[in-house]
């Protein structure tokens, strides 16, 4: 299931809203309090997004770290962005870039 943004709640419940208690037609008068609920979900999902976004903290990028042993099988480099590879790669493990198998 998609999940809708705060902002578009806001958006649809103005439009409901809006059009609702312009078209001066009393028996519309439901669809202004379903607008303005709308409106009042949009801001409270804003407000709790904002809050969950604060107490995330962000991601550290961390790379293997590569134990003496392992480094001998690792004999090349990625041409691309100089990223340490195994002799038996096909594919740079940082960028993706297609390893060319010769002896350098």
């Amino acid at each position: 299931m998609a999940k809708i943004s705060g902002i578009s709640y806001i958006l649809i419940g103005l439009f409901v809203g809006l059009i609702s208690y312009f078209s001066n037609n009393k028996s519309l008068k439901f669809f202004i309090y379903i607008g303005f609920f709308l409106g009042l979900v949009g801001i409270i999902k804003l407000f709790i997004a904002s809050i969950s976004k604060k107490k995330e903290k962000p991601k550290e990028a961390h790379y293997h770290k590569i134990s003496h042993k392992e480094q001998s099988s690792f004999t090349k480099y990625c041409q691309r962005c100089g990223n340490l590879v195994r002799n038996f790669d096909n594919f740079c493990s940082r960028c993706g870039h297609a390893l060319m198998h010769g002896k350098r």
